[in-house]
């Protein structure tokens, strides 16, 4: 099945199909505003308000088209204008950070960048999340995506050292 939305929707009603989840549509992308900051901030005092449904849709579509059919940069950037662009979308009601490192890591093994799914990113960015949530910010304020794409490369970088399995073919 190619990197989608479908696949993503498959994966994300896996991980989510608890007890936890089950008022947050687990499989389903959302239809609803969302936003992002500490917990229990309300919109007008969120971080971050990504896109309402029509847009996120929309741009969703377009996140597959270039996962899937533009080949243009080296792949480590494209995996992290792929990471920037999902989390902006942030297309499920919750547990869109796991979808996002889930969907870099299919894209990695896709391209013969690791041999096996076996990245600890989300160790790596819980450690450093306030920096990590600054680089996302940073880019949707300025578009400027420079010090993101060095942020993505390093914590992925990190995240390979951490195993003792080979699983970096190139960087």
């Amino acid at each position: 099945m190619p990197l989608s939305g479908r696949l993503l929707k498959n994966a994300h009603y896996l991980m989510c199909n608890s007890e936890r989840y089950r008022k947050k549509y687990p499989g389903e992308f959302r239809n609803s505003p969302v936003w992002i900051g500490k917990e229990g901030c309300s919109l007008k005092n969120a971080l971050f308000v990504p896109p309402v449904y029509e847009d996120m849709t929309d741009a969703f579509s377009e996140l597959e088209r270039y996962i899937n059919y533009e080949k243009s940069e080296n792949v480590f950037v494209r995996a992290a204008l792929i990471h920037y662009q999902f989390e902006t979308i942030h297309p499920f009601i919750d547990a869109n950070g796991r979808t996002g490192r889930l969907l870099n890591t299919l894209y990695l093994l896709e391209n013969g960048i690791i041999q096996k799914p076996v990245l600890r990113w989300s160790e790596i960015l819980w450690r450093c999340s306030d920096r990590y949530y600054a680089e996302l910010q940073q880019v949707h304020e300025t578009g400027v995506f420079d010090n993101w794409i060095r942020f993505f490369l390093d914590s992925l970088k990190r995240a390979a050292a951490n195993d003792d399995l080979p699983v970096i073919n190139r960087l």
